[in-house]
């Protein structure tokens, strides 16, 4: 599914225009849009692998790249 004709790398504008699209007041976009934010900034850090495989090294460093990348995505659309 595309946002605003995009599909990665979507920021608070993109769900902006979302909720004009299906009538939500600007204040309602920008309650849903934080509280999306913070929920997935606080769930990123919770992420963890499987006991078998967490023990790899090359494991762990992509669970970290993961939890990196959803906080960084999740602060960019806060704005």
């Amino acid at each position: 599914m595309k946002l605003n004709g995009k599909d990665d790398r979507l920021n608070a504008q993109d769900f902006l225009a979302l909720a004009r699209t299906i009538g939500l007041t600007a204040g309602d976009a920008g309650a849903a849009i934080t509280e999306l934010a913070a929920r997935l900034a606080e769930r990123a850090l919770t992420l963890r692998l499987p006991d078998f495989a967490g023990h790899a090294e090359a494991a762990k460093s992509a669970q970290e790249k993961l939890i990196a990348i959803v906080s960084e995505r999740s602060a960019a659309i806060a704005g």
